[in-house]
């Protein structure tokens, strides 16, 4: 099974560390297991801050957060935290990943696009690719560092192959199929050009559902932002501002004197 990924290389490889670590200190300290991980919310003034850090995972990160992954779990979590929070008049999503999963982004999203009837949001970044942009798209202002790399419009899939290592050492696979197309990509056998195809045709799929929702959250046409997004490079603040991805470039300070505004001119 393939996993479908918005995201760097980086991002994915670092799940894999993150739960090595994390099992390694569960092994070490048995109390940590029986302690419930932080939801990513805090109240800073009258802003309710969302933090959306590190590699994006369906479900819950839980200590994982420790290590640089985000689950769309938690971030849903501190969306309503940041909700029922009376002192909360705003909220800001505070993005710092590389992108993550596709696999459960549609949660988020919905939840981010049906705030803006209940309080004002918006986002300051330092980094924010693929599937964070994705989803941070759809909370209004972006106020974005003069570094921050923003962009990576776009979807791969990963195929972990090890037929080869297998033959090497002597061990040999074999899958029996009732349908050509049952469990058509495995990690014991090289692709098949039907199995590579399907693959593309999904890769393609889920960037078009990508840059239709890029469309949606920022009132964009679609062509506009196949031409000018990037079509799958990232880029520094100030280009990402000439091509509309962000609104403003600016640090945490602005951004967060932004939502409270927002969130004063909600009052009126």
């Amino acid at each position: 099974m393939s996993q479908l990924w918005a995201g760097s290389p980086e991002s994915y490889n670092n799940v894999a560390v993150a739960k090595a670590k994390l099992t390694a200190r569960m092994n070490s300290n048995s109390d940590l297991a029986r302690e419930k991980p932080p939801v990513p919310y805090q109240l800073v003034g009258d802003v309710g801050v969302v933090s959306v850090k590190g590699s994006l995972i369906a479900g819950s990160a839980g200590w994982m957060q420790l290590y640089g992954v985000t689950g769309y779990d938690d971030i849903n979590a501190a969306i309503l935290q940041a909700v029922q929070d009376q002192g909360a008049k705003s909220i800001m999503f505070d993005v710092d990943s590389p992108g993550g999963s596709v696999s459960g982004i549609d949660s988020p999203l919905g939840l981010i696009r049906n705030l803006k009837g209940v309080k004002p949001t918006n986002v300051f970044t330092s980094s924010m690719g693929s599937a964070a942009f994705w989803i941070g798209s759809a909370a209004g202002h972006i106020t974005a560092e003069r570094f921050a790399q923003v962009g990576s419009v776009g979807a791969v899939a990963t195929v972990r192959n090890i037929a080869k290592y297998l033959e090497d050492a002597g061990i040999k696979y074999e899958v029996i199929r009732s349908d050509p197309g049952k469990m058509a990509v495995t990690p014991y056998e090289e692709l098949t050009d039907d199995a590579r195809a399907d693959l593309e045709a999904m890769v393609q799929q889920v960037r078009d559902m990508f840059v239709a929702d890029l469309a949606t959250n920022t009132g964009l046409t679609a062509s506009y932002i196949t031409k000018n997004f990037g079509a799958g490079k990232s880029f520094l603040a100030e280009e990402a501002l000439s091509r509309k991805m962000i609104h403003a470039v600016g640090d945490y300070s602005a951004a967060l004197a932004k939502s409270k505004r927002l969130g004063e001119a909600k009052k009126k």
